[in-house]
């Protein structure tokens, strides 16, 4: 499981899918446990388990991006399950000690009962949002302009993914747009994101911060 819908072995998933009471670890995809997609259920439970030495996402067709930090995070899974087939999951950050997420399965070997396959973590999230009375800046300088946003939070107690801008001419028309993965898989949330652009005066730049489901906030605006 690589952030569950960006990738999976249709080989082995078409044998799982025949037993619903496995619970199948998978490593080497280097996706952050903290990342929601990285637990899946339907057919059966498939867990990503992290990685230890780095992360790495998919964003759209874009993959083996590396976040900043992303050297330095050290991620696993303290797993329990008891004898009704309840499964608990924390998710633990080995290189700073704190707790990262946890999910609580129950009945765990019965499909009718799983809670966490995508349309349904999906249904329960929510697009993030910037601080009540939040502002981008702007600063010119030789190359273009460094346009600077706040963090966004949660509002569902999953990560914040990433952060979009948007340049648009006057009319509305988007001239450019870019994204900065947010760097939630080492558990040091930032407190602004940058974006250096070249953008003529005028324009209007606007940012969004954005779920792991594609959930965007309000934007921010400023013209240049």
């Amino acid at each position: 499981v690589y952030g569950s819908a960006n990738w999976g072995d249709m080989d082995v998933r078409s044998v799982l899918s025949a037993f619903p009471q496995v619970v199948d670890f998978s490593g080497h995809s280097h996706y952050a446990a903290s990342d929601p997609r990285s637990v899946w259920q339907k057919q059966f439970t498939a867990i990503g388990t992290g990685g230890l030495a780095y992360e790495e996402v998919t964003v759209g067709r874009d993959r083996t991006l590396h976040p900043e930090g992303f050297a330095q995070a050290a991620q696993g899974w303290i797993v329990e399950a008891d004898a009704n087939n309840r499964l608990r999951l924390r998710g633990f950050d080995v290189a700073t000690g704190e707790w990262l997420c946890e999910y609580v399965m129950d009945d765990v070997v019965n499909p009718k009962n799983f809670a966490y396959t995508p349309a349904q973590q999906r249904s329960r999230s929510s697009a993030p949002k910037f601080p009540e009375g939040s502002a981008l800046t702007a600063v010119k300088n030789e190359d273009g302009y460094t346009v600077t946003a706040p963090a966004a939070v949660s509002t569902d107690g999953n990560i914040v993914f990433l952060y979009r801008l948007y340049v648009e001419d006057g009319k509305g028309k988007i001239l450019h747009s870019e994204y900065v993965v947010n760097d939630y898989c080492n558990s040091r949330p930032r407190e602004t994101v940058e974006f250096k652009i070249n953008a003529p005066a005028g324009s209007v730049v606007k940012a969004a911060a954005e779920n792991a489901y594609g959930m965007q906030s309000e934007k921010l605006s400023l013209t240049l």
